[in-house]
């Protein structure tokens, strides 16, 4: 017999399941990384997103202050 015996077989295969278990393991670790930096990217942009709305309301706020304001000066009263 030129084969491995059953001792050496079974410690070959439960070697390679712990070695597929880290694999997966990593894989895994990665996936769930991946997953909070993209979670991560969605928020800063829905944060920068808000920030440019506000400051578009805060310059049409200012604008039609400016507008009233012109307004009540002339006495135009539009």
């Amino acid at each position: 017999m030129f084969g491995l015996t059953t001792t050496r077989r079974l410690r070959a295969a439960k070697l390679k399941a712990a070695s597929l278990q880290a694999q997966l393991g990593f894989i895994q670790g990665f996936r769930q990384a991946d997953e909070a930096a993209r979670q991560r990217a969605e928020q800063d942009l829905a944060d920068e997103i808000d920030a440019h709305l506000l400051t578009i309301r805060r310059a049409l706020a200012a604008e039609d202050t400016h507008a009233a304001d012109a307004a009540a000066e002339t006495g135009d009263g539009r």
